[in-house]
């Protein structure tokens, strides 16, 4: 399992859980405000079905700014901006 992200370097965004076959699942929401730190709150009907597989808020904030390190501001995975 892996995260995705809808975009990267907004002040919200969807977050993923992709399995090996493709599948995307929302778990939830990541919000950037830009003065203080990220926050991720889990949202969703699959929660309960991939309990044993989420990673904690704090894993998915980390990926989040790996991923935005890497990609800079982006919008499904296309680079809008990097700098």
């Amino acid at each position: 399992m892996k995260l995705m992200f809808s975009c990267l370097g907004f002040s919200s965004c969807e977050v993923f859980l992709v399995d090996s076959k493709g599948s995307q699942f929302h778990i939830g929401f990541i919000f950037d405000r830009g003065l203080g730190p990220k926050e991720f709150s889990f949202f969703g009907i699959y929660l309960d079905r991939f309990r044993e597989h989420l990673p904690t808020a704090i894993q998915v904030v980390e990926e989040y700014e790996r991923q935005y390190a890497e990609k800079g501001v982006s919008i499904n995975g296309k680079i809008q901006y990097a700098g």
